[in-house]
């Protein structure tokens, strides 16, 4: 696999898609995109590209914000979406975290998950972050394994609408 961790765009509209859908077919919800929020993917792509205060439609309101996908060029699919969140909210801090991200069910544990989060923790750099805050659902143990791989200290456990989640600390070093 070619894989490049790219902003998405209107060209990946197809592609998104059939992301969603293999993850509607497994049942797993949508980790790091919120597109259950959004008609389609173009609301999706607008919704990503709106400014911080910009009300969702679960009525959070969003805060600054990156989003990437992680791009197979030798498939030309969508294997993983990633969103670092540049600030937190209330919600944010309790259930959210800075960083949410999923993979493709084709690609689970091949290290994609890893491998974003990494990009996401470096451009995490450059906006000064020093110290992050992840969420994880406790059944959800490859994403913990992820978390911890890159240096994520388990903080507590929380429960959000019956959902147990694992909140985690990474800390970065000034760079």
């Amino acid at each position: 696999m070619q894989i490049r961790i790219i902003t998405p765009t209107l060209a990946h509209e197809a592609a998104l898609l059939a992301y969603q859908q293999a993850l509607a077919a497994t049942g797993v919800p949508v980790h790091g995109a919120y597109f259950d929020l959004f008609p389609d993917i173009p609301s999706w792509l607008a919704a990503c590209a709106a400014p911080a205060g910009t009300q969702l439609p679960n009525g959070i309101i969003k805060v600054a914000d990156s989003n990437w996908i992680a791009w197979d060029d030798d498939s030309a699919r969508v294997i993983g979406v990633i969103n670092l969140r540049h600030t937190l909210n209330d919600y944010l801090r309790a259930y959210g975290g800075h960083i949410g991200y999923g993979v493709h069910p084709a690609c689970w544990n091949q290290g994609i998950a890893t491998r974003m989060l990494t990009h996401a923790l470096q451009y995490s750099d450059s906006l000064g972050l020093r110290e992050l805050l992840l969420v994880c659902a406790v059944d959800n143990p490859a994403s913990a394994r992820v978390i911890e791989k890159n240096g994520g200290e388990r903080l507590d456990i929380v429960n959000h609408e019956g959902e147990l989640l694992y909140r985690y600390r990474i800390r970065r070093n000034d760079a």
